[in-house]
Parts: structure tokens; C-alpha cells; sequence
């Protein structure tokens, strides 16, 4: 698996935590996680190896209850999202376990399209393909702005992805012990 969706939290102040995001990004993984649902400012630090989601209502607002702070990276839908309930059935909740989730589907996209990705392209696709809300470019509330599914994978599509794969190479000709004087034909 490429992708894990963390939804509760959120955990950017756990060393832990952080500690086993980085090592799955090391391994090509990219970690989602929850932005939380207190509608307050929090001093988490933001980390290079999550990616952290806020939520917005259907109008692109940030829903009054989603916590905000340097940790956010971006946002998404996040009030009354249609899901399935335990023992059966539908409801509406809210919350950034919405978010984070629908983050993940999107995450998901852009491997499926272009599985080289790697995971600072997949953060960086992301991040620069989402539509800015807020203040200009980055801020505590949004991120960089609200993902936007259709962009991201576009873009991811179009990216080439990191190779590292070593080459394999072989010489066919002249065969292994031959003796060559002047030009030869190597294959």
C-alpha cells in the first residue's frame, strides 16, 4: 500500500508518529491525516512527511470547528459528507475525517494514473494544483487551498515521475573472448 489515511487526531505533534510517516514516505508512501476538529488555532509543527487536512463547507469555507495552525497543508469538503453508518444505512456527519479520507481518494488518483510518482511529487502536484482560498497562496486555515481532484490528476499524469530503477545493460557482441583490431560493431 502507497497511502494511509490517518483520521483522528491530529498527530503532527507526535514524534511517533512522524517518526513512522517518514519512514512510509521513505518506502514511496504518502501520509494523510486528519486536521481536527477543534475550531482552534494549535502549535503543531508542520512536517514534511504527513499531509494534513483541514475542511470546508459546500460553499469553500472553512467549517467554524476545523482546527487551523502552521501544520495545515490543504483542505477539503469536510461538513454533512453522505457515508454509510455502522449496522447499515446513510447518514451526513462532519468532520475532518471526512477530509482527510476524501484527500486520500485523490492521493490515490494520481498514483493510479502514474504510479512513478513519488511522494514529494504526489505532495507537491497536490499542494500547487489546489484551489487558494483564503489570503493569497499558503495560510493557517486552508493550506494551500482546497484539493482539486480533476487538477491533481492532470497534472500528475503529465509529471514524470522520479526513475529509480539503475539501468541494465549487456554487450552482446562480439562475443565474450574475442579479439578486436581496429573498428568493431558493438552491440
Amino acid at each position: 500500500s502507497k497511502i494511509a489515511s490517518i483520521s483522528f487526531g491530529p498527530l503532527n505533534g507526535s514524534s511517533t508518529v512522524i517518526a513512522a510517516a517518514q519512514s512510509f514516505q521513505s518506502k514511496g508512501g504518502v501520509v494523510l491525516n486528519a486536521g481536527g476538529n477543534s475550531g482552534v488555532l494549535e502549535a503543531y509543527p508542520n512536517t514534511e512527511y504527513m499531509i494534513t487536512v483541514a475542511a470546508t463547507d459546500p460553499s469553500d469555507v472553512r467549517t467554524s470547528w476545523s482546527t487551523y495552525g502552521d501544520f495545515i497543508d490543504v483542505a477539503a469538503p469536510g461538513l454533512e459528507i453522505w457515508t454509510t453508518t455502522r449496522g447499515g444505512g446513510y447518514s451526513n456527519p462532519s468532520g475532518t475525517s471526512f477530509s482527510c479520507p476524501l484527500t486520500a481518494g485523490v492521493v490515490a488518483l494520481m498514483f493510479s494514473i502514474n504510479p512513478a510518482l513519488s511522494p514529494t511529487q504526489i505532495q507537491s502536484i497536490l499542494t500547487s494544483t489546489s484551489k487558494d482560498l483564503g489570503v493569497a497562496g499558503w495560510d493557517q486555515y486552508y493550506g494551500f487551498g482546497r484539493v482539486d481532484a480533476s487538477a491533481a490528476v492532470i497534472l500528475a499524469r503529465d509529471t514524470v515521475g522520479n526513475d529509480t530503477q539503475a539501468p541494465i545493460a549487456s554487450i552482446t557482441s562480439p562475443i565474450n573472448g574475442s579479439i578486436l583490431q581496429g573498428l568493431a560493431t558493438v552491440n
